[in-house]
């Protein structure tokens, strides 16, 4: 019997492997400009929402802020 899943109006969705990874839908990564290789920052807000945002690298020279 498969499990009903709730549907947010992004229409996001991935699903969590037995050791914890999760892989983020291509559409997710275009819209973001993630590509493979970069690094993200994730965050819990509200106890129960991830927020993913892209880290960008600091160019050589400069200091990150």
């Amino acid at each position: 019997m498969r499990r009903r899943t709730e549907s947010l109006s992004t229409g996001y969705t991935a699903t969590i492997t037995s050791k914890g990874p999760f892989t983020l839908p291509q559409a997710l990564c275009l819209k973001l400009g993630i590509k493979r290789g970069d690094k993200v920052a994730m965050e819990v807000v509200n106890g129960h929402t991830i927020v993913v945002q892209p880290l960008k690298p600091v160019p050589a020279g400069k200091k990150a802020a």
